[in-house]
């Protein structure tokens, strides 16, 4: 085995590390497994890429920064996701840098919406809320701003 290949051995295995502590603190709350990741770099290309996006749609929805109204809006947006209930979606969240995006369908985010709200930290007011498919054709987002959130689904 080359440097290089023990090098990325490693890496992974600090990557597996960190994703079992991620999947520690959900303790069974989101029924999530270790492969259900999407690698760092695909992660990094899917954040950059959304946030493109995000600046050239024109018809956002404001939001006052209020947990409740955000969720509540939030599930007004769930009809708009019925054709992609079993796609795979990308969840951004606090972790993903280290550990890369979680991976589960559309119909399990809504069913644990409440748990992932929380994880990825949208509700203690840390983190936007992103949920996209990997190519970006399907999109949903709560980004934070100073004063207000703005609700974006594409």
């Amino acid at each position: 085995m080359s440097s290089s290949d023990r090098q990325e051995k490693i890496k992974q295995l600090k990557i597996n590390v960190k994703r079992k502590e991620v999947l520690s603190t959900l303790s069974g709350q989101i029924p999530v497994t270790i492969e259900d990741f999407l690698s760092i770099e695909e992660t990094t290309r899917v954040s950059k890429k959304v946030y493109e996006i995000i600046d050239t749609i024109t018809n956002q929805t404001e939001l006052v920064k209020d947990y409740q109204i955000n969720v509540n809006t939030l599930l007004h947006t769930k009809e708009r996701t019925k054709g992609f209930q079993n796609n795979n979606v990308a969840i951004l969240h606090r972790h993903d840098r280290d550990t890369g995006a979680l991976v589960m369908t559309i119909e399990s985010f809504w069913g644990n919406m409440n748990e992932i709200l929380s994880f990825v930290g949208f509700k203690d007011g840390y983190r936007d809320l992103v949920v996209v498919d990997k190519d970006l054709q399907f999109g949903l987002c709560i980004e934070r701003h100073e004063y207000h959130n703005n609700l974006v689904v594409w």
